[in-house]
């Protein structure tokens, strides 16, 4: 039987004896808790900083779930698809089976809106069959797999234009507010969840103090706005509830519902209070 380990799923060994403790110790340490994959951009990678939306999201799923982030800075939806079609040549023939229930977010496409002669660049057309290969991959690795695609933040250009680097990529607001549009439209024809974080940013009379410095990354305020969007979804849609963090049972019982009968002894340590059997490691 296969287990997770640091989010990376090790195949059975050689050896029963070995397996079957290898079973009880991922089955008491590692457990049966529900997976999160956070697979995007820097913006995404720069939300796992103090603060940044999916730290934000990750304190509400203390000892509820795993939470992954797989943040990568100047990536583009030609890399997530390249990665993930990897991921699916590497099954082929595992017999891994992976556990549920699983979540991922996809939040790309504030690269891919870069003026077409840069290096991440991908035209609109490509960036939408890209997002459904992506949202279809993710399926075949996880069945059963929950979905939500974020759309890229809008770009303020006043605030790009004083970094240099910046303003070369060529970055504009309707420019992306296509690939927004886009990512929505990709999102439905593939019965994917989906936030519209571009809409929600420029809802506000100051939309501009979502973003940071930059004009591209989130500042705190649009930080919490995502984390915000985020834990409503989950907690009103009912295609996510599974993950809504107010209804998820704790990772072991508390405390108090161990029996200890001589004060040095657990004699009864199972990961949730009304199940027995499999996880019951005494």
């Amino acid at each position: 039987q296969a287990f997770l380990v640091a989010g990376i799923y090790a195949g059975p060994s050689n050896s029963e004896t070995v397996r079957e403790k290898e079973a009880a110790s991922a089955a008491g340490l590692l457990g049966t808790r529900p997976q999160m994959f956070f697979f995007g951009d820097s913006l995404t990678e720069f939300g796992g900083n103090r603060n940044g939306w999916v730290t934000l999201i990750s304190e509400k799923y203390a000892r509820r779930a795993d939470l992954f982030n797989r943040g990568y800075g100047g990536y583009s939806t030609m890399h997530a698809r390249a990665i993930l079609e990897g991921l699916a040549s590497d099954r082929q023939g595992s017999g891994i089976k992976y556990p549920l229930p699983i979540m991922s977010t996809i939040f790309f496409g504030a690269n891919d809106a870069c003026d077409l002669e840069t290096l991440s660049s991908v035209p609109v057309e490509l960036y939408s069959e890209n997002l459904a290969s992506i949202l279809r991959l993710l399926r075949e690795a996880f069945p059963g797999i929950v979905t939500v695609v974020i759309t890229p933040p809008p770009v303020d250009h006043v605030k790009m234009s004083q970094f240099e680097w910046m303003a070369e990529s060529g970055r504009t607001l309707e420019r992306t507010a296509v690939y927004a549009s886009e990512a929505i439209k990709v999102a439905i024809e593939e019965d994917s969840l989906y936030l519209d974080l571009f809409s929600s940013i420029l809802r506000n009379d100051s939309w501009a103090d979502f973003l940071s410095e930059d004009g591209l990354h989130l500042s705190p305020m649009g930080d919490e706005l995502l984390a915000s969007l985020f834990l409503e979804l989950v907690s009103t849609h009912p295609d996510a509830s599974t993950f809504n963090p107010a209804t998820m049972s704790l990772h072991y019982p508390p405390f108090e519902d161990f029996i200890d009968v001589d004060h040095t002894t657990i004699t009864r340590l199972c990961e949730w209070p009304d199940r027995r059997g499999r996880y019951c490691l005494s």
